[in-house]
């Protein structure tokens, strides 16, 4: 398991703040990436859920 933010997103994980999210799939895209599935482990959160959906799509 990474231990850290940097050690995340090395394994190839999505991580941290929704800038930072943003920033990290715009990477992505221009690699050639089309599609990618967000994995939301509490999904009694409605707040990040809402935020997800407003801020990433």
């Amino acid at each position: 398991m990474p231990e850290d933010a940097a050690g995340w997103r090395a394994a190839g994980f999505l991580h941290g703040v929704i800038d930072e999210v943003r920033e990290d799939l715009a990477r992505w895209e221009a690699a050639g990436i089309g599609r990618v599935m967000l994995q939301l482990l509490d999904m009694d959160d409605l707040d990040a859920i809402r935020l997800i959906g407003r801020e990433l799509t």
